[in-house]
């Protein structure tokens, strides 16, 4: 698979069609989103609940009303932050997306595509695990006004977390493509790619 990354700025509206025209390309794999919310008031129970969302991407999410994001799956990742009244977009991945991103006037960065071609950057796929420890069955029954996913609980976080994983597994895992440049061994890039359960011992 060829991979490339390209950036740039979109609006709120040009910020849902991106997501939306990604997702498109891919069906019928799911994606993955990961969005975060940076108050800028008081908030209360509610509003704390929904300022960190980790679930399946569907497009009635209102991804402009958070600060910061990620689409993913296997073959790529589309990060966005808000600046001000745009969004800057970073996409790194698969090269199948290029022309919808430059639909929305994301352009390449080559010298990405060069260090990768030269061989200059490899890359690998590494696992971290996430905060928190999945609840069993019946505890899950008691915590059911959710439909990000499945709840884990960690003594450190004052909330419950939510992952959009299907496994019964206590523990789940981020799975990472890193790029890694082969003279100083240092990460320049990374995407997410995916959510796994860990295998019980």
């Amino acid at each position: 698979m060829t991979e490339i990354l390209c950036r740039g700025q979109v609006d709120a509206l040009n910020l849902f069609q991106l997501l939306a025209a990604c997702q498109e390309s891919q069906e019928p794999e799911e994606s993955l989103l990961l969005t975060e919310q940076l108050p800028t008031h008081f908030v209360n129970a509610q509003e704390r609940r929904n300022m960190l969302r980790f679930e399946i991407y569907g497009p009635e999410v209102d991804v402009a009303a958070y600060t910061s994001g990620r689409l993913f799956q296997n073959d790529f990742e589309l990060h966005w932050e808000q600046q001000n009244s745009l969004f800057q977009v970073v996409y790194l991945g698969s090269e199948q997306n290029k022309a919808r991103l430059y639909d929305f006037n994301l352009k390449e960065d080559t010298t990405f595509r060069d260090r990768l071609e030269s061989e200059k950057l490899e890359y690998r796929e590494k696992k971290y695990y996430l905060f928190g420890e999945q609840m069993d069955e019946d505890e899950q029954r008691e915590h059911t006004e959710s439909v990000h996913g499945k709840s884990f609980v960690e003594l450190r976080i004052p909330r419950l977390l939510y992952y959009p994983v299907q496994s019964s597994s206590r523990y789940v895992q981020l799975v990472v493509r890193e790029y890694i440049d082969k003279e100083t061994g240092r990460v320049e890039y990374f995407r997410f790619q995916a959510l796994e359960p860990t295998v019980e011992q």
